[in-house]
């Protein structure tokens, strides 16, 4: 079984990870996002998280995932931050992609 969430607690688990807030979702499975999206926001009037979204995609889709250990990252709440990100992460993550 695969889980993601702020508000999953699964009983036992093989391995645990932390998302970091990227991913990425294939053509095969946008349009079932799009309509988990669109399931959460009016069940919540708008008020859980994307995450509970990502959920129910990747219990219904094929997932996979990547290795970010030592990879630059931040936290992005504020304009410094976004600043900051284009400054010191951007640079390294679009090396890391060869674009």
């Amino acid at each position: 079984m695969i889980a993601l969430g702020k508000k999953v607690v699964p009983e036992t688990w093989n391995t645990v990870g932390e998302g970091v807030g990227f991913f990425k979702c294939g053509a095969e499975a946008g349009p079932a996002f799009v309509r988990f999206l669109e399931r959460v926001i009016e069940e919540s009037r708008g008020l859980n998280e994307y995450e509970d979204a990502l959920h129910m995609l990747v219990t219904s889709h094929h997932v996979g995932w990547v290795d970010v250990t030592g990879l630059r990252w931040t936290e992005i709440d504020f304009a410094e931050d976004l600043r900051r990100a284009e400054a010191d992460v951007l640079p390294h993550v679009v090396r890391l992609d060869g674009a």
